[in-house]
């Protein structure tokens, strides 16, 4: 059974080329993923097509960690700084369906905010 669905296989990806390739089309063989797979990179998101989620790759969660740890060790930032963390964290939204927050610069102020009374005397 495994041969026979191998052999199907084959044959529809053999088919689809020669149709992409009649129409003038060009599949680039490095960044296409012909042979079926329960997950997938794609614009930077892994995408499960088990549990239909999108998911942070581990990479981008170690940078942003790595980006707060040394924005939180000074204790002061830029506003480029700051920019640079929200963008960060607002670019992994797709993946973190409980991260919403209706008013995102309102939040960015508060936590700037905190952020400055962390560094002054009591």
């Amino acid at each position: 059974m495994g041969d026979k669905n191998k052999d199907c296989l084959e044959k529809s990806i053999s088919i689809v080329k020669n149709d992409l390739d009649q129409a003038g089309l060009t599949i680039n063989e490095e960044k296409s993923h012909l042979n079926p797979s329960k997950s997938c990179a794609w614009l930077g998101f892994i995408i499960s097509s088990e549990t239909f989620k999108f998911f942070v790759p581990e990479k981008k969660i170690s940078a942003l960690k790595k980006l707060l740890s040394s924005f939180i060790l000074r204790q002061r930032g830029s506003a480029r700084e700051i920019s640079r963390v929200a963008s960060t964290i607002i670019s992994m939204k797709p993946a973190i369906h409980w991260f919403d927050i209706p008013d995102f610069d309102e939040a960015l102020v508060l936590f700037h905010k905190r952020k400055t009374n962390l560094g002054s005397p009591a």
